[in-house]
């Protein structure tokens, strides 16, 4: 069994609000040049505005659910992190059909960097790191 993380990029910034939603969101903020406070509007919530972390939930669950309803994956989602594992043989239709799901869904996922590692017998998700050992083999 092998496994990979795909971490979406800029997660909250993908999911902007309706025009409705942009009217009324505003951030109070200090404008250092006019020394005084000045108010911005924002297309998407702020990491951690009220709502903004169920709204990503809710919206992650889609792929999550069509990839394991739907492709009988084994996988998992936290947060913006989607981990699944696989056997060897088919990682590389795995890889495949994941792209293309978050394509579909026109999600922006880390193709490179340190977010982006390829299937091997580990994987790194809110900064843990998870090895898969000898899984194959079950458990007594």
């Amino acid at each position: 069994m092998i496994c990979r993380t795909y971490d979406l990029r800029s997660a909250y910034k993908q999911f902007g609000g309706s025009s409705q939603t942009r009217d009324l969101l505003r951030l109070l903020v200090w404008d250092a040049d006019q020394q005084k406070p000045c108010l911005l509007g924002l297309n998407a919530p702020p990491f951690d505005a009220s709502g903004s972390v169920s709204c990503l939930l809710r919206i992650s669950m889609a792929p999550w659910y069509i990839g394991t309803v739907g492709l009988k994956w084994c996988w998992t989602v936290v947060y913006d992190g989607f981990t699944v594992v696989c056997k060897k043989k088919l990682s590389r239709n795995t890889e495949l059909a994941a792209e293309t799901l978050f394509d579909l869904f026109g999600m922006w996922y880390a193709k490179e960097g340190s977010k982006a590692m390829e299937f091997g017998p580990c994987f790194k998700t809110l900064g843990l790191l998870i090895k898969l050992g000898n899984v194959h083999l079950g458990f007594p």
